[in-house]
């Protein structure tokens, strides 16, 4: 076993992966989605989804410090949740990882059209 297999986990990356994802996965879709709201109401969403995401990631980096490194996405969730809802957890995330590649490819095609 080589000393990085070993090495206790740093709660500071997993923090920087998940302050990473959910201020890109904000910053992308929500202000313009929320231009014609009121502010309050705006700023209500906003705080919302960014409270559920930050829960989210880390319920998952939780999951993660539990498991040898290298373990996949798919082996902790089949461990955790069983293999029926691990299958709907892959397809899952699968359409949203496409759904996220075409918005990101169709906004940067408005940007470079311009």
């Amino acid at each position: 076993m080589t000393d990085q297999a070993e090495k206790k986990h740093s709660a500071f990356w997993g923090v920087m992966v998940i302050a990473g994802t959910v201020i890109g996965g904000g910053m992308f879709a929500l202000p313009v989605d929320l231009a014609g709201a009121w502010f309050f109401w705006g700023a209500f969403i906003l705080i919302i989804a960014w409270f559920s995401m930050l829960h989210s990631g880390l319920l998952l980096l939780e999951a993660n410090l539990n498991y040898p490194v290298g373990s996949s996405f798919n082996t902790i969730t089949k461990d955790l949740i069983g293999n029926t809802w691990n299958i709907i957890s892959g397809i899952t995330v699968a359409f949203v990882l496409y759904i996220l590649t075409y918005a990101y490819i169709s906004a940067n095609g408005a940007i470079i059209s311009e």
